[in-house]
């Protein structure tokens, strides 16, 4: 009789959250079997082959390989559904009898059994806190379970799904608070698109490579929401792609100078060190790259595939520009069962899991496309949203681009409200933080504009120096829109503040013709008028440009 294997860890995930015991077999590059055992009973495990996640076995019906099918390839449910029975009726696995029966190819089985296994692990970073767990080293206690052979995801890919399962962990803010004001880099070595991010988390990506920053600077850029940003931030620490002057590699990077995820006893290339002269990070990774390039020119592509590759890449840049007809390639009339059939003869074409080994590197790409033909099927099939749909397309704002731009528009004005209400109660902070927010997502908008010189004139203490370039912004500001009331008040303020009360009045006078309500410019020009005997400043050379003014400012 076989003894039963014994544990070389155990505990409870109130102790040790899933995510960091799946970063720990990851950094280590562990195989064995992690089992859990909910306080309901009920077992779980998880085989782990060189540190990534070879197989799941899950309580209840969670991820099941016929439902992912039928969403990530077009496939008809009835006879998924009806294959699925006839394996279970016979005992076979359900991946066999959909390739018996040929309604799935040996690619899509592989892209649906990958996607349920990852779905599985994302359920399990759920399961409750007193969750008990126990890693068996070198065992594969699912070894007779399922198929026989694994089907192996990048651990890296889950570790930001298992951080937002616990998106108020008291060790997020312990670890970020432990950050203080360093600024964030990232490490040379990690391949962040390992991460799966989505648009907003590719942008706090792109952000940091191109300025290293501190947390504080990161969350006021309005990338993205806060939480967010703090789990993904916590994410990229937790997994040591955030360098932090610690010498060590990032998890899933081979400890030596090594290939990402290389066999092992496979021999190490040349370790990769920045060339002389560079010092900032985004240009110390372009010459890498372009170093790595010099020394490996590109194998060849068999025949098409390169044209197939140019293919991609055009229309990844050019589909947001499209509407969903044109994405779909159906007139504007065209019923239900047409778009239907549109969509499953481009998925097949475009679903990023079909593309051939060799066009790895545009595999993003025709996953943003196929996103967008999901998108455009999934609201173009559907009466209620495509008659909302067609009314947007009379307004002139139906494809994504001009979608997006509107959302920016929408969430900057938000952020502008917010902005003001800050400074109404004296948050100079939460202005500031806000205005900028609204800024990125809506740079062009005056109001936007105004708003910061006015911040960072009352912040502080500011010198004459820095009010008069307040007062030079604003000058340019009305220049391009000379009837901007905002803009007429601040500068009048500032303009008194200095001592320019002549000039100040005169935009005191202008906003109270512009808004003969404006109770503050009334009394502005009441007050002024009583201190010089009822003088109107009508005459251009009390006007002091902004030159004289800097002089001015300086002598006192």
């Amino acid at each position: 009789m076989a003894e039963a294997p014994v544990a070389t860890a155990s505990g409870t995930l109130d102790k040790t959250p899933l995510v960091n015991l799946v970063v720990y077999v990851l950094d280590r590059r562990l195989s064995g079997t992690l089992v859990l055992e909910s306080p309901d009973r009920h077992r779980h495990a998880v085989f782990f082959e060189a540190g990534h996640p070879a197989k799941a076995r899950v309580a209840g019906e969670v991820a099941r390989l016929g439902a992912v099918l039928s969403e990530i390839v077009p496939l008809d449910p009835a006879a998924v559904e009806e294959a699925c029975e006839a394996a279970a009726l016979a005992r076979r696995l359900v991946g066999e009898e959909l390739l018996q029966r040929g309604l799935v190819d040996a690619d899509g089985l592989l892209a649906g059994l990958r996607e349920s296994l990852s779905r599985k692990v994302a359920h399990l970073f759920h399961l409750p806190d007193e969750t008990a767990y126990a890693f068996y080293a070198g065992v594969n206690l699912l070894e007779r379970w399922g198929a026989p052979e694994s089907t192996t995801i990048d651990g890296l890919s889950l570790v930001v799904r298992g951080v937002r399962a616990r998106p108020f962990d008291p060790r997020v803010d312990a670890a970020l608070r432990g950050l203080g004001d360093a600024k964030l880099r990232l490490h040379v070595r990690g391949d962040l698109r390992r991460f799966r991010l989505l648009d907003r988390g590719r942008g706090i990506v792109e952000i940091l490579k191109v300025r290293p920053m501190p947390l504080a600077g990161l969350l006021s850029a309005g990338v993205a929401d806060e939480l967010d940003v703090r789990l993904i931030v916590y994410a990229f620490l937790l997994t040591r792609h955030l360098d932090l002057g610690t010498g060590k590699a990032p998890v899933g990077v081979e400890d030596e100078d090594g290939p990402l995820l290389a066999p092992r006893g496979s021999p190490r290339p040349p370790a990769a060190r920045p060339p002389s002269g560079v010092t900032d990070l985004r240009s110390i990774t372009a010459a890498i790259a372009e170093e790595a390039r010099a020394a490996s020119p590109p194998a060849s592509l068999p025949p098409g595939l390169a044209e197939r590759r140019q293919e991609i890449r055009d229309r990844a840049a050019k589909i947001d520009g499209e509407t969903y007809f044109a994405m779909l390639g159906v007139a504007l009339d065209s019923p239900p069962e047409v778009v239907q059939s549109a969509y499953f003869g481009l998925a097949k074409r475009w679903h990023p899991d079909r593309l051939p080994e060799q066009l790895g590197e545009v595999r993003e790409q025709a996953a943003k496309v196929f996103s967008r033909m999901s998108e455009a099927f999934q609201t173009l099939s559907d009466p209620e949203k495509r008659a909302q749909y067609m009314n947007l397309m009379k307004g002139g704002g139906a494809t994504p681009e001009e979608q997006a731009k509107v959302a920016a528009v929408i969430e900057a004005q938000m952020d502008f409200q917010r902005a003001e209400v800050c400074l109404k109660r004296g948050d100079l902070a939460g202005a500031r933080k806000y205005g900028e927010r609204a800024r990125a997502k809506d740079p062009d908008q005056i109001d936007y504009k105004v708003l910061d010189v006015w911040v960072a004139a009352i912040s502080g203490q500011p010198k004459p120096d820095d009010l008069a370039r307040c007062i030079e912004q604003l000058d340019l500001l009305l220049a391009s829109e000379p009837n901007h009331q905002r803009a007429l008040q601040y500068r009048g303020a500032l303009l008194k503040r200095v001592g320019n009360d002549a000039r100040a009045v005169r935009d005191f006078r202008k906003l109270l013709e512009l808004d003969p309500r404006n109770l503050d410019a009334e009394r502005e020009i009441r007050v002024y008028e009583m201190r010089h005997g009822g003088e109107k400043p009508d005459k251009p050379a009390s006007n002091i440009p902004f030159a004289g003014l800097l002089d001015r400012l300086k002598k006192k």
